[in-house]
């Protein structure tokens, strides 16, 4: 009996460590290859601690997604994630949740994300010449928070 519990753990932790490196690999990747720095404006993901949690989206009061589900992944990662762009001198929304691209008001450096967490409004004023890279995170069953970040955050 113990041998056999040997072998399958054994087994596990080699399928682990042939899956996962390619699962962070494949990851690590598509963060770097998502947007050209020079034209991203905004870049938010959700990180930490979320268990099927809902989440409306809306950025300077328009809807960016409604009903969008949270579940973190092994390396704190849930989708969607919202990308926000400027090309000449516009603003445009991409998310990972839609193929359409939508057209954005953004007047100055200051951007007020509202999200409704689980039916919970809760309301941040981000900005973005201290950091153009944003992560909430579920840091207290239910409130949320958020890290910024002037270099792109790699989840490992």
């Amino acid at each position: 009996m113990i041998n056999r519990y040997s072998n399958y753990r054994a087994l596990a932790v080699f399928i682990a460590m042939l899956i996962l490196p390619l699962y962070w690999s494949g990851t690590c990747q598509a963060q770097s290859h998502r947007q050209p720095p020079d034209s991203l404006y905004l870049n938010v993901l959700f990180g930490d601690w979320f268990k099927n949690d809902t989440v409306d989206v809306s950025i300077n009061d328009s809807l960016i997604f409604k009903g969008a589900q949270l579940t973190s992944s092994i390396i704190g990662l849930a989708q969607p994630e919202i990308l926000i762009s400027k090309k000449k001198g516009r603003y445009f929304v991409h998310t990972s949740e839609s193929k359409t691209i939508k057209n954005i008001k953004i007047k100055s450096e200051i951007v007020y994300v509202e999200l409704n967490f689980n039916n919970r409004k809760q309301e941040f004023i981000i900005n973005t010449s201290r950091g153009r890279y944003i992560v909430f995170d579920n840091v207290d069953n239910g409130k949320l928070d958020y890290r910024q970040s002037k270099n792109m955050i790699i989840f490992e």
